[in-house]
């Protein structure tokens, strides 16, 4: 469930931000730079501020998830409970490799060049597997395909947004590095596009199922508005390819500023799909969404004469199959000739439903199709006829989800 405390619904939106700012522009900015460039940076002021905001990102989101699994206000994010709480979840090992890679960045900055290429491809490497470890998309089935596709996409896209800054801080200032950098990137691009199409896709096809969801569902929405950003910065990246990096190449100065330029406008448009992205903490994807409609609804009665446990799959509106479990009240074998369940709708208003069970070869009550027609508190009522003895009557609520 997503955070409904507005002032929480923003820290935790703001803390991921910062985390995929530190992670794309800062560790990618400098795994980029030191890749594409025979020279280190001849200053890391603003990597270093790009991996503090990462890291601090991070560090806070671990004790907002705490804070949200509990619904407890953004003021009680010091208490140390909450801090327990998000390290308990699986964010705490991204939160962990993230860390991981800001400080292997950090060190890269600080060693000799062939050291600091190594150093940074550990740190990109650190990227992929910080957010494959935990999220929707890891979660989801077969672990093993969806965490390779998530890992594959989350280095591309390091690479990607991380050569922007670089590139266009070289263009700009006009070193002789920046044709070198611009003809490396643009050697590499196609094969790091071509892997974040191919992990894209696959994890869109997964998270989303049917495109009707695209319009349908809150993820599928957002999803469709990242791609059409995305659209928009691949049609900036082709401009850039097709029209202006020949030119720049062999050394004209209007090209190579106007290249700066839409690099510029690139990452502006990065950043507002990283906030795309971030929105999607508080919106399940329509596969989450499909699993959670599925689970079935139950609810366990016990009494004195006898105890029972009710189960509705699935547990929602619509037609549902209910199997019905009795026993007597001390965990004993109870006999009966008949057994009848009834639902009160909420607050009444419309006619109960009632259905005989039929008892199967392994001991439990089932009535085949029950159509449930709203959702809410409904009242089940289990009127058992044991074979010897009164009619025993059991009562209590059943959540039916819509």
């Amino acid at each position: 469930d997503a955070a409904t405390d507005p002032a929480l619904r923003t820290a935790i939106f703001a803390a991921k931000v910062a985390l995929y700012l530190g992670l794309f522009f800062g560790v990618g900015g400098i795994f980029a730079w030191l890749w594409l460039s025979d020279t280190k940076p001849a200053s890391g002021a603003s990597s270093l501020v790009l991996l503090a905001l990462g890291a601090t990102g991070g560090a806070l989101s671990v004790g907002l998830l705490g804070l949200d699994a509990y619904g407890a206000p953004l003021q009680s994010l010091m208490q140390p409970t909450f801090w327990r709480v998000g390290a308990m979840t699986t964010f705490i090992l991204t939160a962990i490799l993230a860390l991981v890679a800001f400080a292997l960045a950090l060190l890269a900055l600080a060693t000799p060049l062939a050291i600091a290429r190594l150093l940074a491809l550990a740190a990109l490497t650190a990227v992929g597997l910080a957010l494959a470890l935990s999220g929707h998309a890891a979660a989801a089935e077969p672990r093993w395909l969806t965490r390779t596709m998530v890992f594959v996409h989350a280095a591309g896209v390091a690479f990607w947004v991380g050569a922007l800054l670089p590139l266009g801080s070289a263009l700009r200032s006009g070193t002789p590095a920046a044709t070198a950098m611009l003809t490396r990137f643009s050697s590499a691009i196609p094969w790091v596009l071509a892997a974040l199409v191919v992990a894209g896709s696959v994890l869109a096809i997964i998270q989303v199922e049917h495109p009707a969801a695209l319009i349908e569902t809150a993820y599928g929405r957002l999803l469709s508005l990242k791609l059409l950003l995305v659209a928009g910065l691949l049609a900036l990246a082709s401009f850039n390819r097709w029209r202006l990096t020949s030119d720049v190449t062999r050394g004209q100065l209007a090209p190579r500023q106007l290249l700066a330029r839409v690099i510029a406008a690139e990452a502006v448009v990065i950043v507002v799909i990283l906030g795309v992205v971030a929105s999607w903490r508080f919106t399940p994807p329509p596969r989450a969404l499909a699993i959670a409609a599925a689970q079935p609804a139950s609810v366990h009665i016990h009494t004195l004469p006898a105890m029972a446990e009710i189960m509705a799959s699935p547990g929602r509106t619509g037609a549902v199959e209910v199997k019905i479990s009795i026993m007597t009240g001390e965990y004993g074998p109870l006999a009966a000739d008949v057994v009848t369940l009834s639902l009160t709708a909420p607050g009444g208003g419309k006619p109960d439903i009632s259905a005989p069970a039929v008892k199967h070869d392994d001991g439990t009550w089932r009535i085949d199709r029950l159509e449930i027609p709203a959702s809410g508190a409904w009242t089940a009522t289990l009127r058992i006829h044991p074979k010897i003895g009164n009619p025993i009557i059991l009562r209590d609520t059943l959540l039916i989800r819509p």
